[in-house]
């Protein structure tokens, strides 16, 4: 069970409380399945510029808001027609952190692309999931669940039970700030 987004229009948005959204560390996580794995689709992206998407050349890129340079890391592209799991843990403590991006549980190598510079900026609070913010665009064409966002980061042996063991974002509520099962059309 999951929301379907259809690559063309299809996002929602959620207004975020400043105090979900202040915190230095933080861990992200969620189910994908990608039909198109094509140039900026986005799972996620909230109003500071915090986010997920596609890269032609990059790959699977995280994005950290910053005042000067945004922090942006890639990965491997998930791959498309199946599902896998996606974990970020980022701290906004100092520009020289780099998070740890997960696939399926595991810990993947990363490229940072771009350095971060000045002051952070982690202080959005309008969350769209399935596409661009603030404007309607960079459709994700595929699914999402399990959508969760805590305000610490969370262990590697917390993200390879998410990942790995399926577990539910409801067995690590310490920190839970935003849980979306994103279950079907009406979630």
């Amino acid at each position: 069970m999951a929301r379907d987004f259809d690559g063309t229009d299809d996002h929602g948005d959620i207004t975020l409380a400043a105090a979900q959204t202040s915190n230095d560390q933080i861990t992200i996580a969620m189910w994908l399945y990608s039909d198109s794995d094509a140039q900026y689709k986005r799972p996620f992206h909230r109003s500071d510029g915090f986010r997920a998407e596609m890269d032609d050349s990059w790959g699977f890129v995280f994005v950290a808001a910053w005042t000067g340079n945004d922090g942006k890391w890639s990965m491997a592209k998930g791959g498309t027609g199946a599902w896998y799991h996606f974990a970020a843990t980022y701290d906004w403590g100092a520009t020289t952190n780099d998070p740890i991006l997960y696939k399926n549980g595991a810990s993947v190598a990363i490229t940072e692309r771009t350095t971060p510079t000045l002051a952070k900026d982690n202080t959005g609070t309008t969350l769209r999931i399935g596409a661009e913010h603030p404007t309607a665009g960079q459709y994700w064409n595929g699914r999402i669940a399990e959508f969760a966002y805590w305000s610490r980061i969370l262990t590697a042996g917390e993200i390879s039970s998410l990942g790995a063991n399926a577990f539910s974002p409801l067995f690590y509520p310490s920190g839970l700030e935003l849980y979306l099962p994103l279950i079907g059309n009406t979630s």
